[in-house]
């Protein structure tokens, strides 16, 4: 603090005495040594020191302002992060704040700093560093004899700075997978190393504080993990999980692996739930079906513990979020994914025991319900006609599986008739099955018309009187939902061109996506134009346009024979940048520009711009015109800058790709 109150009152000294050598290299140093130390304190355990720490940046910002008016630059060139800066000299006033609560403000603006600098780097290497040591001293000391039993605030603090500071200081590639990491320790990115280090504390078996560790990192990659890092997050954990079904024979079921997998459940279904600014645009760029799909096999076999059933029911409600949210998410094949999931759904129930019926069977069904919601029977293989009979035994096993719920319903009921009637509460969830299992055969049926009816038309004619009932009930929630099924032609004809999309857009566990790169290569190059917009429509709608942009740029440069070519225009690349500009840019240039065009039509008269001598009128003054020039580019120039959050998104996602 010395520091800063000496240092703004020589800044007020007159030019030639007060800021004398502040252009000189070791002024930087300094004021980036300053600004290390500033930020280390942030996350100290000594309240006071945190406050003090915060208070300094006052002088830093009145430091900053100073310089900017005598240098007449805007204050952000001096201190490009001044916003944050500000923000925290006047969060240091909070004396009555306790500890937990000033340090999660504190972290909550230092996740607003957006600019990096030589400061916030530093700081975050060093702070990764001391992270980096207290974490393995913790992972390799499950049994600590010196550890007091506290809470460890110092690792856990900087584990949240570490997150917090992530941004200005690394930029994750979402496309690259991360078993690509894995193969070489040196192309590892630092955030990386720090993800992979949180999954490993998510398991972490300290006998003291391992339980605090646990819940906190937890907490941290579920409810704080910046959007930036879902991608990177994703296969993380696709790939942790993975290892598990990868050696032969059956899957280890141990402690550790359940432990990881009720965190993963935790972790995905607490991202899913996050409906902040920026969430949907992450989510997209990483698949998760092979994730989810182990999940549910690893889950499936624990068997009927309490402890299980628990997993499971986390799994149900984790599996039902997915659904809620699949427009966000990106799937290589998703229909082929739901069948999948609905094919262990059909052997996780079907090998339920008694037992477990009531809480198992129950969240089950709920999540088929919604799985069902639309879903097309999707064999592994066949064609022609013998495709037509695999979708409709497909279609007869899911189907024969709800039938089997009702009548399990209908016997239970039966049974607390017959003992002298049942709990209200029990009666509640009977109900809520047998509803949600009502809604799925319903959305089954509706989505597979003409292969399922020929299997479920008889159920209306059944000896049973709640056999027919219950189909009654299907075929009414049908003709609710408007199935047509006097135009099922056209409804093949809308599923081919909808497994025509999801061919072309397929894409691989490395990012790849292989029919659109076998068309690029193969349509002439008078066509480009068109295969631009069609490519960039599909993709779109699939929110798979950023992986699209990854690949066509990434194959343009490799192509290239010099920096120029790749934005010369006539490249497939390069159209398809074109047309997302012109479809998604053109009402921000509208409203960006209209203003200020009209304000240059109707300028007065007298006012001129015309800069070339030979061009000038009579009685019109050259310096005259050049300030009227310079005036006008520098309020366009200032529109442009000052609009850059209403900048499209899909026309900056273009542009990142071609920057990177």
């Amino acid at each position: 603090m010395a520091v800063c109150l000496v240092t703004n009152p020589r800044l007020l000294l007159p030019p030639g005495v007060g800021h004398h050598g502040r252009r000189h290299p070791i002024c930087r140093q300094a004021q980036t040594k300053l600004e290390v130390c500033l930020y280390m304190f942030l996350w100290s355990p000594d309240t006071e020191a945190v406050l003090v720490a915060m208070s300094c940046f006052r002088h830093l910002c009145e430091e900053a302002d100073i310089r900017s008016a005598a240098d007449e630059v805007p204050v952000q060139t001096i201190l490009p992060n001044y916003p944050t800066f500000s923000e925290l000299a006047s969060v240091s006033n909070m004396m009555g704040t306790g500890r937990s609560t000033l340090q999660k403000r504190v972290m909550a603006l230092l996740r607003r700093i957006e600019h990096p600098t030589p400061g916030n780097i530093e700081a975050w290497e060093e702070t990764y560093s001391k992270w980096d040591q207290a974490t393995k001293q913790i992972l390799n000391s499950p049994k600590n004899k010196a550890d007091d039993g506290q809470p460890p605030h110092g690792p856990l603090s900087r584990t949240q700075a570490v997150h917090d500071l992530h941004g200005p200081c690394d930029c994750p590639n979402p496309l690259v997978s991360a078993s690509s990491f894995s193969s070489s320790a040196s192309n590892e990115t630092p955030v990386g190393r720090f993800l992979d280090r949180l999954l490993s504390l998510l398991v972490c078996g300290h006998d003291r504080v391992g339980l605090h560790i646990r819940t906190n990192v937890k907490d941290l990659l579920g409810l704080e993990l910046s959007p930036a890092l879902y991608p990177m997050l994703f296969n993380k954990l696709r790939n942790s999980i993975g290892r598990f079904f990868d050696a032969q024979g059956p899957v280890p079921i141990n402690d550790t692996n359940t432990q990881f997998v009720e965190q993963t459940i935790a972790i995905m279904k607490n991202l899913l739930d996050n409906h902040t600014e920026g969430s949907s645009e992450h989510l997209g760029q990483a698949s998760i079906e092979t994730m989810m799909l182990n999940l549910v096999r690893y889950v499936r076999i624990l068997g009927n513990m309490v402890h299980a059933i628990q997993i499971k029911t986390k799994l149900c409600q984790l599996v039902e979020v997915m659904m809620e949210r699949r427009d966000d998410l990106s799937f290589c094949q998703e229909m082929k994914f739901r069948n999948k999931m609905v094919e262990y759904l059909t052997d996780w129930v079907m090998g339920t025991s008694n037992q477990a019926a009531d809480d198992d069977i129950k969240c089950l069904t709920r999540w088929s319900s919604v799985l069902s919601t639309r879903l097309r029977t999707t064999p592994e293989e066949g064609d022609g006609v013998e495709l037509m009979e695999a979708k409709s035994q497909l279609f007869l096993k899911y189907f024969t599986l709800f039938m089997n719920l009702l009548n399990d319903c209908s016997e239970v009921e039966d049974e607390g008739q017959a003992v002298g009637g049942r709990k209200r509460g029990m009666s509640r969830r009977l109900a809520s099955l047998r509803h949600c299992t009502v809604l799925a055969m319903s959305n089954l049926l509706n989505a597979n018309v003409d292969s399922g009816l020929m299997h479920s038309i008889g159920l209306g004619y059944h000896k049973d009187l709640q056999t027919r009932a219950t189909f009654m009930e299907v075929l009414t929630k049908i003709l609710q939902q408007g199935t047509e099924f006097d135009t099922l032609a056209e409804t093949v004809l809308a599923d081919r061109f909808e497994r025509l999309v999801e061919l072309v857009t397929m894409m691989g566990d490395q990012g790849e996506l292989p029919i659109a790169m076998a068309l690029a290569n193969v349509v002439p190059g008078s066509q480009w134009d068109e295969l631009a917009r069609v490519l960039v429509t599909l993709f779109d709608s699939r929110h798979l346009l950023y992986q699209l942009l990854w690949n066509m740029f990434s194959k343009e440069v490799e192509l290239a024979d010099s920096m120029q070519t790749p934005i010369q225009g006539n490249s497939l690349a390069s159209k398809i940048m074109t047309f997302c500009f012109k479809v998604y840019g053109a009402a921000y240039l509208q409203k960006l520009l209209e203003p200020l065009l009209r304000a240059v039509i109707t300028t007065p008269d007298h006012i001129s711009f015309e800069v070339d001598p030979t061009r000038l009128e009579q009685g019109e003054n050259l310096e005259e015109n050049q300030r009227n020039l310079l005036q006008i580019t520098e309020r366009f120039f200032q529109a442009i800058i000052g609009s850059s959050s209403e900048f499209p998104h899909s026309s900056a996602a273009s542009a990142t790709v071609f920057y990177q």
